[in-house]
């Protein structure tokens, strides 16, 4: 799952603890800035199930996590394009 909106200051940890609930999490990222080595506000959290992801999806879309709301989205498997090219 994609997960944006997230609090800047919010850890890996967190993020899994938040969606722990809802499934075996098999890895969680949170993208950094490569200049300032700060979180972008988003990451990903991937389930060894859709199921899971689903749950999750259903149980936490548009609730807030450290004060800001989130937005979950599904998200393709690195390597899967969008269509444009590239």
């Amino acid at each position: 799952l994609f997960a944006g909106g997230l609090p800047y200051s919010l850890s890996v940890d967190e993020l899994r603890e938040a969606f722990t609930p809802y499934g075996n999490i098999l890895r969680v990222a949170i993208p950094k800035d490569p200049e300032t080595g700060e979180s972008r506000g988003f990451g990903y959290v991937e389930f060894d199930s859709q199921d899971s992801a689903h749950s999750a999806m259903e149980a936490l879309s548009g609730q807030e996590l450290g004060g800001r709301t989130m937005r979950l989205d599904y998200a393709l498997p690195r390597g899967h394009s969008n269509g444009d090219g590239g």
